[in-house]
């Protein structure tokens, strides 16, 4: 369960003042916390966090601002978890749970019996501005940082330059709710290939983005759906051409780089959620009144459905015209040396 970069410095940290950070949750998440161990680790505390294996393995290697790592284990239930958390907080100096900060705060439960206005009101607020808040410090537009080796740095830089003449894009299929798949994904994916013959997708995902395979038969639209880490494809993201997806871990690891994106919202807002991205397009639907929702979803009958696709009404309404002209507009900026225009 238990983990240590470094024994001998564990061993040597004496009277070290040390800090517990908790952070059980999806990639995003994650990375969202990572300005709160850096404030840790420059207010001189011995930092460990208590994390997900996959999730620290994919987020948080090679972050120097961690000394210890407790790995979660799984087999704890959810109503034992604080009697948990209170057992492994002895010892420490100080003691920062997120596990909830945004999840139990800034977007509510499916069932919440509140207008939209009232939740809209309480919740749109910065995720990474909350997350500092949660944990005692002021949030000053912080973003997320990632800590690549240089053999994954040379290797990423390797891979990009066999498509050195390219068009690289990198579209994230998919993310953690139903309401965050973009239905006309492959539609703008082989209309761009058919028009632009220097344009190259890179499609990522999980397993469950294997149903869309059968539509990714294009030699530019490049299959990598659960075949890339999840690591390897946030990399990616600081050496492709764009990004594209829903709201998606991939996508938040976006927003730490310059990296342009397009980004289609879902149940958060542009204040939740891009506020402080560089070179984000962030596209919404047309006349669909319940976003952003501010509510975590998993039972579609909590959520307004387009009545032909049967998808929710924020990702159905987004156009597909407006997807498509978006990403056109990003490739003529960089194939003609445009200016980007302020976003």
């Amino acid at each position: 369960m238990g983990n240590s970069k470094d024994s001998q410095a564990e061993r040597d940290t004496g009277d070290m003042k040390k800090a517990l950070l908790i952070r059980l949750g999806a990639f995003g998440d994650l990375v969202f916390a990572t300005p709160v161990i850096k404030k840790l680790k420059q207010e001189g505390y011995h930092v460990t966090v208590n994390v997900k294996k996959s999730q620290s393995d994919a987020v948080l290697k090679n972050n120097p601002n961690i000394d210890k790592f407790l790995y979660h284990d799984d087999s704890i239930n959810n109503e034992d978890l604080d009697k948990h958390w209170a057992e492994l907080s002895k010892g420490y100096d100080k003691v920062v749970n997120l596990s909830g900060s945004l999840e139990e705060s800034l977007l509510r439960r499916e069932s919440d019996p509140r207008s939209r206005d009232l939740i809209h009101a309480a919740c749109n607020v910065n995720y990474y501005d909350h997350t500092m808040q949660w944990a005692g410090y002021e949030g000053q537009g912080d973003t997320g940082e990632f800590y690549f080796t240089p053999l994954e740095i040379q290797e990423a830089k390797r891979f990009r330059k066999k498509y050195k003449d390219k068009f690289l894009v990198l579209w994230s299929m998919s993310g953690s709710s139903f309401h965050k798949v973009y239905p006309y994904t492959t539609h703008v994916m082989r209309g761009l290939v058919a028009k632009y013959p220097d344009i190259v997708f890179m499609v990522t995902g999980d397993a469950f983005c294997e149903i869309f395979e059968q539509d990714l038969s294009h030699e530019r639209i490049k299959n990598y759906i659960n075949k890339w880490t999840m690591r390897k494809t946030m990399l990616m993201t600081k050496f492709v051409d764009l990004v594209a997806g829903p709201e998606t871990g991939v996508l938040v690891a976006a927003g730490c780089f310059d990296t342009p994106k397009v980004i289609f919202l879902s149940h958060s807002s542009e204040e939740n959620l891009t506020k402080y991205w560089r070179n984000v397009d962030a596209l919404r639907a047309y006349g669909v009144s319940c976003q952003p929702c501010h509510r975590l979803i998993y039972n579609r009958n909590y959520c307004p459905l387009d009545p032909g696709l049967e998808i929710p009404m924020c990702m159905a309404k987004i156009p597909l015209v407006l997807v498509f002209k978006t990403i056109e507009d990003r490739y003529k900026e960089k194939k003609y040396g445009l200016l980007p225009r302020v976003r």
